[in-house]
């Protein structure tokens, strides 16, 4: 069970996180591809993925793609964006969301290796994915949100 919104460890990563986001509206993919190059280029390890995007039906395009992935025996993460109410629901690896400890875990990583500097809010979904030992993905689907260039 998750606690309620702005309680948990993960609340107080992402506020900090959301706090080094630039303050004029900057169009550049340069922090994004800086930070993803401090974290090991994780972009580029990606397994097969499903990729969702369009206007409407993506959240019943990525509900089918799993059930269907799933009944045949294959393990199944989603990532969603945005969120309803906690940014654990943008999460779920073998069909259960994050858990708080791994989520804290991950977004503590990324400001680590940030150090700081500007970011833009949707560069966690990217580490998230890439994680070594917490996936073991053999297919994905995602729903991006606006922007799905780089809202993966």
């Amino acid at each position: 069970m998750i606690p309620p919104t702005g309680t948990t460890r993960s609340d107080a990563v992402l506020k900090r996180l959301l706090a080094l986001h630039p303050k004029k509206i900057d169009l550049a993919l340069d922090r994004i591809l800086r930070l993803l190059s401090d974290l090991g280029d994780p972009q580029k390890k990606l397994p097969p993925v499903l990729h969702v995007a369009g206007t409407n039906g993506k959240g019943s395009v990525c509900a089918f793609s799993r059930a269907m992935l799933e009944a045949q025996g294959l393990k199944v993460h989603v990532h969603i964006s945005p969120h309803l109410v906690h940014f654990h629901e943008r999460i779920r690896i073998a069909g259960r969301l994050i858990g708080e400890e791994a989520l804290v875990s991950l977004l503590e990583e990324v400001e680590a290796v940030n150090r700081g500097r500007a970011i833009t809010f949707f560069f966690r979904d990217h580490r998230r994915r890439h994680v070594p030992g917490l996936f073991t993905p053999f297919r994905r689907c995602l729903h991006p949100g606006s922007g799905a260039g780089w809202n993966l």
